[in-house]
């Protein structure tokens, strides 16, 4: 059987300081291979050992207002309610998902293929123990948010969210949602840490101001072709090229407003 063949190989959300970030570079240098950091990110999560209410008070008070306070707001719109979909209405919980980020983001979350791949993995993760929690929070019975949360192994991960946009000018919806979601997991005895992954808002680095804890991620692109590495190599000394000139512009820009 012939040797697969490949000119590289990316390596997504790697933690930073993990051996097998140390592993990729061993390889790579091993070999003569180049290695570029394509991109870096941060994970975000939420330790659920203690009650949610001292949880609560480590927050700035925005965040409060928005994570919680902002409840009786949306109890005065009318009766709230959370449901979890699953198993008996997985479908629809992926027509909301989708319809919510078809609003807000112009395109639907998951296309056939990836809704295909998603149920299957919900079905596998509950054969192993694991609870979906598919998340709906209504108001008068009519879906406003979505929260796609999987709890396995002492974790929760929370994976997508949708609401509909513009709800209310005092509720951020989505974060609303997510504090119900907060509040169960610490509920819960079994779960140790609530994820929220990497990622940011659509206007705000929402995570940053939810999490406890945060960790470095790096995506590492192993580049096995001699033509490609020269490619990448003429590119990333353009991009550093470029780089300089930014950095140089904008100390004289500094040193213009000084004077």
């Amino acid at each position: 059987m012939a040797a697969f063949r490949w000119t590289e190989a990316v390596f997504r959300d790697v933690h930073a300081a993990s051996s097998e970030t140390s592993a990729i570079g061993s390889w790579a240098a091993s070999n003569g291979w180049s290695l570029r950091e394509v991109h870096r990110d941060k994970a975000y999560s939420v330790q659920t050992s203690k009650s949610f209410e001292e949880y609560l008070a480590t927050l700035g008070s925005g965040t409060r207002l928005k994570l919680f306070n902002r409840r009786k707001v949306l109890a005065q719109l009318g009766r709230v309610a959370l449901e979890n979909y699953w198993p008996g209405q997985t479908d629809r919980f992926f027509e909301l998902l989708n319809g919510f980020h078809e609003q807000r983001w112009g395109a639907p979350c998951f296309n056939a293929t990836s809704l295909k791949f998603h149920k299957a993995f919900l079905q596998a993760v509950d054969e192993e123990g694991g609870r979906p929690d598919l998340s709906v929070l209504t108001v008068e019975g009519i879906p406003t948010s979505v929260v796609y949360n999987v709890v396995y192994q002492s974790c929760s991960y929370n994976l997508q969210s949708g609401y509909v946009e513009n709800f209310h000018k005092k509720v951020a919806l989505g974060v609303l949602h997510l504090g119900f979601c907060l509040e169960q997991a610490f509920a819960d005895e079994t779960v140790e840490r609530f994820d929220l992954l990497a990622g940011s808002g659509k206007k705000t680095d929402y995570k940053k101001h939810l999490a406890t804890d945060e960790e470095e991620l790096v995506s590492l692109m192993v580049v096995r072709s001699g033509f490609h590495r020269a490619l990448y190599r003429a590119k990333d000394a353009v991009a550093r090229r470029k780089a300089a000139r930014m950095q140089r512009s904008d100390r004289q820009k500094t040193s213009g407003l000084a004077v």
